[in-house]
């Protein structure tokens, strides 16, 4: 048996539309124990400076990025730190 099947799972997905589709994927699978949920879009942004067109990004210190949490995103970001605190495992599904 897969030892992940034991573990308490957090998906993180974009959209809300992914999280029925991801859920319904991993019950056919046979998972019991996870949480799928959305972070609804970026939750961060790049701030101005940086050295590469003040895009935030600073190459020569090994591409160092100046980032902000977007301020309409603090509550979805409390919510995944609370769901990470249970969790054994955890996945974050990007495009």
């Amino acid at each position: 048996m897969n030892v992940l099947f034991n573990d308490e799972i957090l998906i993180i997905v974009k959209s809300l539309r992914e999280v029925k589709t991801i859920s319904d994927i991993f019950k056919d699978l046979g998972y019991k124990k996870f949480k799928v949920i959305a972070s609804t879009g970026p939750i961060m942004k790049s701030k101005d400076g940086g050295t590469a067109f003040n895009s935030g990004i600073y190459p020569e210190q090994d591409f160092k990025m100046n980032l902000a949490v977007i301020e309409d995103k603090k509550k979805i970001i409390a919510n995944i730190t609370e769901q990470a605190k249970t969790a054994d495992k955890i996945f974050m599904l990007t495009d």
